[in-house]
């Protein structure tokens, strides 16, 4: 039963290596993702900081909100 199983695994997923590589390559395009977003901010993002920005001076947004949708806005 148990050799089945594992025979059947590696038919559907191939190595376990494989699978793991799979994993670790996809995770780590999204840490590279999440660092490059960090490091250089898409103009969208500068363009929604200038908005909120601009609300907080009008007095519309307090300086908590601000700090509060400022780190939603991963900013």
């Amino acid at each position: 039963m148990l050799l089945s199983g594992m025979m059947r695994a590696k038919a559907i997923y191939g190595t376990s290596d494989v699978w793991g590589t799979r994993l670790f390559d996809r995770q780590g395009g999204r840490w590279a993702r999440q660092m490059v977003d960090q490091a250089m901010p898409t103009p969208a993002k500068e363009a929604r900081l200038r908005e909120l920005t601009a609300l907080r001076e009008a007095g519309v947004v307090s300086e908590d909100e601000f700090k509060t949708l400022r780190k939603r806005l991963g900013l």
